[in-house]
């Protein structure tokens, strides 16, 4: 049988940016991948930009959702391996136990060999929140996956967790589908809203994410 990845990610984007390389790999490897978005991505505009309409919260879920299913597929990634728990954006913190039930029981639907995680290092408070309720559920089973974990949101130093713990995946023959599959959440990458004078995630910032290696903490 196939090994089962799983990978966690706090909004629609953070898969891709933090283990798309990573995600096509395995999928060519034969591995059966699963991807799980737990929270809805609405408010990226709002708190990046200070932006509130054109496009609205409620307007941009359904927006991120579709470009969720383009870039994950992109990377391979078959659509049935998709869960959106469709949590409100900011909301998970508050939502935790609920969240933590969901998780728990993806996990015992799927029984995960690996699973991929943001890090409690993310400064975004949504990452490090997702970071508990992956890791709470995990708690509560009899079985133990190999944990990897991963930080999109660094200090200004670059930081992006415990580097004795770290282990890089060259992904150099997937990084061209990883570029694609970023390219595919244009609502974050481009200026999509007529009051925007950036996009929400930054050139300088996107490069970050383009190296031929990618790390995770286990």
């Amino acid at each position: 049988m196939a090994r089962v990845v799983l990978v966690f990610a706090p909004h629609p984007d953070d898969e891709t940016l933090a283990c798309g390389g990573t995600i096509a790999k395995k999928v060519r490897q034969g591995e059966d991948v699963h991807v799980v978005f737990l929270t809805d991505g609405r408010n990226s505009h709002l708190h990046a930009l200070g932006i509130c309409s054109d496009p609205a919260p409620g307007e941009l879920a359904p927006i991120r959702k579709q470009e969720a299913g383009e870039a994950t597929k992109v990377l391979g990634v078959s659509p049935d391996n998709l869960v959106f728990l469709d949590i409100e954006d900011s909301s998970l913190g508050s939502k935790s136990k609920v969240a933590e039930d969901k998780v728990r029981q993806i996990l015992l639907d799927l029984l995960p060999h690996e699973v991929y995680y943001p890090d409690e290092a993310d400064l975004h408070r949504t990452h490090r929140a997702t970071c508990e309720v992956v890791e709470a559920a995990l708690s509560r089973l009899d079985f133990s996956p190999e944990r990897y974990k991963y930080v999109v949101w660094a200090d200004e130093a670059g930081y992006r967790g415990n580097k004795a713990r770290q282990i890089a995946v060259d992904v150099t023959e997937t990084l061209h589908l990883k570029k694609r599959a970023i390219n595919e959440y244009r609502s974050q990458i481009t200026v999509y809203s007529k009051q925007q004078s950036r996009p929400v995630l930054t050139d300088s910032f996107l490069r970050s994410f383009l190296d031929d290696h990618e790390r995770f903490i286990c």
